[in-house]
């Protein structure tokens, strides 16, 4: 008889990270029956969906009030399975309004959980670390300096690796890369790293778009090619690609080789700061919300930065533009700056390589896999290998 397990990823980048997971835990048991919540990623790695992150995936205080509906229904559904199919064992992925709330769910049912990719509670929330501990059975931690916070409240905590480090890697060439865009490989790309939500697309491509127009006067050379995510339908992208000069805006589904053949870099804060910094491309990071959750996120969360690039080096080491201060006449200098092969580029390609070193070697989701499946066996709390 198959060995069932609830999986819940409720982002992209969970769905992801998940997918490479169940593939590892598969690898190890391939008795293992995963269902649950995830994207296309976690389908296509044998995990039985019942609900699609496109039904989670809002951003932002106004947009998840307004799905709280939705967002009730597919909680009671997930909970109703627990009794239902009896899983032997929860995996939780990042996604922490819901995840926790569904930790104590399960425990109630003495089905054992795992945490994969901790909450960010040292940012906005250690109030909740208590929690955590009471619901969580594992937790694998993906930055450095989490796991002294979590063992430090008693969770058997341990630091996998980060699994961006192998993930994000390419080797086309840039003449490969510029081939299929139909560029010049003298081109000055401006790689647009806009999200992986079509709230985030909506909200900062606009400002990405104005950047290339006004830029582009200037310089013939310059072309903005735009990272388009999955789970972002290309009509988003549409309406702003329209407004360029003709010639002067590309989309791509080539995340990575854009990452790798971009001269700069303009990135939204999230995971993608961390893809950019193992890759080593010069850039700035931005970011904009709505003003009611900017407010709150502002009141909760106590660090000075909030690209996770700039957390895991613990000093600001790449630009932010938030908020207002988000705009072409301000982040145009500063990369123009980084794309000379002055001070400024030569120091933060320094520092982009230490992040990378610290975030641990390839591997992450093996070692993960091993410490779900010693928590499913019943292992004792040791060290991951």
């Amino acid at each position: 008889m198959p060995c069932r397990i609830l999986v819940i990823a409720g982002e992209t980048s969970g769905d992801l990270h998940g997918s490479h997971l169940v593939k590892a835990m598969k690898a190890l048991r391939p008795d293992l029956e995963f269902f649950g919540i995830g994207g296309d990623r976690m389908r296509e790695a044998g995990v039985e969906l019942q609900f699609h992150i496109e039904r989670l995936a809002y951003l932002g205080l106004a947009e998840v009030l307004r799905h709280m509906p939705s967002f009730l229904r597919v909680f009671r559904a997930m909970t109703e399975l627990l009794d239902r199919r009896r899983p032997e064992l929860v995996i939780l992925i990042d996604y922490p309004g819901f995840n926790l709330r569904f930790a104590a769910r399960a425990k109630r049912r003495g089905i054992p959980v795992f945490y994969y990719i901790a909450p960010q509670v040292w940012a906005w929330g250690r109030n909740r670390i208590p929690k955590l501990a009471r619901r969580v059975d594992r937790l694998a931690v993906i930055l450095p300096f989490e796991e002294p916070i979590f063992r430090e409240a008693g969770i058997d905590a341990h630091f996998v690796g980060h699994p961006i480090v192998e993930i994000a890697y390419d080797e086309t060439p840039r003449e490969v890369f510029c081939q299929r865009l139909g560029l010049s490989p003298s081109s000055t790309i401006l790689g647009l790293i806009p999200g992986s939500r079509v709230q985030e697309v909506t909200r900062l491509l606009p400002e990405m778009s104005r950047l290339v127009r006004q830029w582009a006067g200037d310089d013939p050379h310059l072309v903005g090619v735009i990272s388009k995510a999955p789970s972002v339908p290309e009509h988003v992208y549409q309406q702003y690609l329209q407004l360029a000069p003709p010639g002067r805006m590309f989309l791509t589904d080539q995340h990575y080789a854009l990452l790798r053949n971009a001269d700069v870099l303009v990135v939204a804060s999230g995971t993608a700061t961390l893809e950019a910094a193992c890759i080593g491309t010069p850039f700035v990071i931005v970011y904009r919300v709505s003003p009611v959750t900017y407010h709150l996120a502002k009141s909760l969360i106590t660090l000075p930065y909030i690209g996770l690039v700039n957390v895991v080096a613990g000093r600001r080491i790449v630009p932010e533009f938030l908020q207002g201060d988000f705009r072409a006449d301000k982040l145009r200098p500063v990369l123009r700056e980084l794309l000379s092969d002055g001070e400024m580029r030569r120091q933060m390609r320094q520092n982009l390589q230490e992040v990378r070193r610290s975030l641990g070697p390839p591997g992450a989701p093996r070692r993960a896999a091993e410490l779900a499946l010693g928590l499913l066996e019943g292992e004792g709390k040791g060290r991951v290998r």
